[in-house]
């Protein structure tokens, strides 16, 4: 592979908690995600916290971002549903800072 017998490469262990996060922190990230598929990411992963401002300073995201994405909690089931069959999720193109 390019001409190299060994690929330099960092093994790490973690634990679920440590690889949950570190995935959202990763799908956070991409611009293709909707943010209902945000929401349902963030929330998984809001069980392994004692706190939202824990995992809020962790995954480095602003609080405006963070709370938008949890104001999807206020959907009945039935919504949520919806937005997991629908092929129009809700996304808002906003900027990556707010």
């Amino acid at each position: 592979m390019l001409g190299q017998q060994y690929v330099p490469c960092v093994i790490k262990t973690l634990d679920d908690k440590a690889n949950a996060t570190m995935a959202l922190s990763e799908n956070l990230s991409r611009e293709d995600l909707t943010d209902f598929e945000s929401y349902l990411a963030l929330n998984q992963v809001l069980a392994y916290w004692d706190s939202r401002q824990e995992l809020m300073a962790h995954i480095g995201i602003a609080k405006g971002k963070f709370y938008r994405f949890l104001a999807f909690d206020e959907f009945s089931s039935k919504v949520h549903d919806l937005l997991k069959i629908s092929k129009f999720n809700y996304c808002c193109n906003r900027s990556k800072s707010s």
